[in-house]
């Protein structure tokens, strides 16, 4: 298991707010080059606007804070589809290179992305404990999904949104991104009732963190 400080965090500015990146693979890769397999990031959303293209990747996305955003998607098929998407609603997932538009519906939201190559398989999901309640991950989080080829590895991550979580020894707090290649199992709430996003990505080679 390794848990990455917020000092080592990447934030940069874009016309419609901020974006923080958490974690980058491989790490000498760029999101502007798109050389990267696999990219964790945060946003704040403070202005409505399109989405980049990230053509030849997919997508998974989250609400941590904020009212919502009114998503306008077009796919490659040109099918078409509006809705809205608040922090309540499950993770969204769609593919990179399909145009969506999004709007504010009511100040600005912070959010959680996963951007990975089209081969990888991706889950993520939000959780919310109490105190000394047990988390237990998602062991078959990248069976969900079928895929044409094989899964040699798995990178599980949790980031903590708010709250504390006890793993053995080790105190997980607020703001922290956890990396692990095996199922991020026996994690406790602490005294702190604790939020968060869990995820997963099956990997068709190994990986090293």
């Amino acid at each position: 298991m390794k848990i990455i400080e917020p000092c080592n965090f990447i934030t940069t500015q874009w016309a419609g707010g901020s974006t923080t990146q958490l974690w980058i693979w491989p790490p000498k890769s760029n999101v502007a080059e798109r050389d990267f397999e696999l990219r964790i990031s945060m946003a704040r959303v403070e202005q409505g606007g399109p989405f980049s293209d990230f053509s030849g990747y997919q997508r998974a996305l989250l609400l941590l804070s904020g009212e919502g955003l009114k998503l306008e998607q077009r796919k490659v098929d040109d099918s078409h589809v509006c809705f809205l998407f608040s922090p309540n609603d499950p993770c969204w997932y769609f593919a990179g290179q399909d145009t969506v538009r999004a709007e504010l519906l009511n100040g600005p939201v912070q959010d959680f992305n996963l951007i990975a190559a089209q081969e990888h398989t991706l889950n993520m999901v939000r959780f919310s404990l109490d105190a000394a309640q047990l988390f237990c991950s998602m062991n078959n989080v990248i069976t969900t999904k079928k895929h044409s080829f094989k899964t040699v590895s798995c990178l599980y991550g949790l980031y903590l949104h708010q709250g504390e979580l006890n793993a053995g020894q080790t105190v997980i707090k607020a703001g922290q991104l956890v990396l692990s290649l095996t199922p991020l199992d026996n994690l406790v709430g602490s005294a702190l009732s604790s939020e968060g996003v869990y995820f997963a990505c099956g990997l068709p080679y190994l990986i090293e963190i």
